[in-house]
């Protein structure tokens, strides 16, 4: 079965968000920086 072009391109997009949520890592693991020194600052967005 094909699937339509624009069905392909959000899967393809699809694809890439959970590649790159699967190999990302928090600041403090990527700065080395301890946990307990760490402040996270964030606001929720609503698509």
């Amino acid at each position: 079965m094909r699937l339509p072009r624009v069905a392909t391109g959000a899967l393809i997009g699809v694809r890439l968000f959970v590649f790159l949520s699967r190999n990302s890592q928090r600041a403090s693991s990527f700065f080395h920086i301890p946990a307990e020194q760490v402040v996270e600052i964030g606001v929720v967005v609503e698509i």
